[in-house]
This record gives C-alpha cells, structure tokens and sequence, in this order.
C-alpha cells in the first residue's frame, strides 16, 4: 500500500505521518521552550522542514506513489528482458559453435567454458543428493533406535538344530 503524500506550496513533497510528525514537533518545542513566545509569532507558524517557507498550503496527492510503481515496473521488466536476452545469446552462441562458426581456439574456449559450467553444476548436483541420502540414511538409523529402544534388542537366531 503507497502513503498518501503530501505536497507542498514550496514543492516539496512528504509523507502525510512524516509531516505531522513534524508539526507536532515543532509547536511542542514551541509550547515548552524556556523563552517567552508570544501566541502569533513565527515558532508558532507551520514551516516547511526543509527551506523553513513560512505559512505553506498543502494538498495530499498519490502521484509519487504513482511514479514509484512505475519506476519498479520498469526495473522488473529490464530485468525478465535482460535474463531472457542472455538465455537467447547462449543459445545461438552454442549453435553458431556446434555448426563449426569461430575459429579454432575461440572454439576450444568455449567448450572448455561450458565444460567448467557443467562441471560445477554436476558437482553442486552431487552435493546435494548426498545431503539427500546422508539425511534418509541418520532418519533410518533414529528409526532403528527408536524401535531398539521399544521392543529390545533384535533375538539371534540360534543355528543348532
């Protein structure tokens, strides 16, 4: 949900809670400084807290707010182009070399760099297959505990017949 905003005869813009906030700040320092104010004078005025304008009108607005959904848009759209655009560049990079484009060397790197990812990939894979079996394999082993522990431990079979 966007604050309303609040935007002022000097062009500032706040948020309405931050603004009253100010407000109620300033007239209690007002009211509980120690020199004498009179009623009227201009610690009793609403000021702007950035260039202190004197006696400012306000008018709430939600076009900030506005603005701020469209800049996020925006970002999230560049970056779902962006993650696409390097999908579709890896895709014609691998056919362009699969169907003997580049030369020799360039070649050779960019398998040996495809090779390395898929390496890693691999490995990353591996990893956690083995987190996998580790964590069914300690489950059996509490499981077999657990069952020791209730009905004893297993009788031998005795092999004299």
């Amino acid at each position: 949900e966007i604050a309303v905003q609040v935007i002022l005869s000097c062009s500032h813009v706040f948020h309405s809670d931050c603004l009253g906030s100010f407000e109620r700040f300033k007239l209690f320092g007002a009211l509980h400084s120690q020199l004498a104010v009179p009623p009227r004078s201009a610690a009793h005025e609403r000021c702007c807290p950035v260039c202190r304008a004197v006696g400012y009108e306000s008018r709430a607005t939600t076009m900030g707010g506005a603005q701020h959904v469209a800049r996020c848009a925006a970002k999230l759209q560049a970056l779902a182009r962006g993650i696409s655009t390097r999908r579709a560049y890896a895709r014609a990079l691998r056919a362009w070399f699969a169907a003997g484009g580049g030369g020799q060397e360039r070649r050779r790197d960019y398998v040996a760099a495809e090779l390395g990812s898929l390496g890693e990939r691999l490995v990353e894979a591996v990893a956690v297959c083995d987190d996998s079996i580790d964590a069914l394999l300690a489950e059996s082993d509490s499981a077999l505990a657990l069952s020791h522990h209730a009905f004893g431990p297993p009788s031998r079979p005795s092999c004299e017949g």
